[in-house]
């Protein structure tokens, strides 16, 4: 089995051969889209489990919990408290987009509301123009 990890830039950062089973992680060097490839290099038919994590989730707290000598409770503290702080930042991330789209839409609502004044005086400006010439043409044929 052979495993391929490729960025959204298509540069390849992790690649395995021959691999029959374990554990792989890779730090990504950019946010994104990536692709993982399984091709099987053998003529066995093989069953694949694969489980993704990312973030706090893909942590290996085992070294941390030998050097402060942690028990398995605080260790799931240790780990709660990261995937607390890790939402607690993707929220104030989208809060922040959530503000600058609230003031793109802002901004838009106000340039639709002016071009929709512009538009009404531009359409009773012309409705007046046509009543003129309408009104002088009638009284060139003497119709009026």
């Amino acid at each position: 089995m052979e495993i391929t990890v490729h960025t959204p830039d298509d540069e390849e950062i992790f690649k395995s051969d021959d691999v029959g089973e374990g554990k792989f992680s890779f730090i990504a060097p950019l946010a994104g889209k990536f692709w993982t490839c399984l091709r099987n290099t053998g003529l066995v038919n093989r069953l694949v489990e694969v489980k993704l994590k990312s973030g706090v989730e893909a942590k290996d707290l085992s070294e941390t919990a030998q050097k402060q000598h942690l028990k398995p409770l605080a260790l799931e503290l240790l780990r709660i408290e990261q995937v607390t702080e890790e939402i607690r930042g993707e929220m104030m991330r989208l809060f922040t987009v959530e503000a600058d789209m609230r003031s793109a839409n802002e901004w838009t609502n106000d340039r639709v509301m002016y071009l929709t004044m512009f538009t009404l005086v531009v359409i009773f400006a012309v409705g007046a123009w046509q009543m003129v010439v309408v009104r002088d043409f009638l009284h060139k044929k003497k119709v009026i």
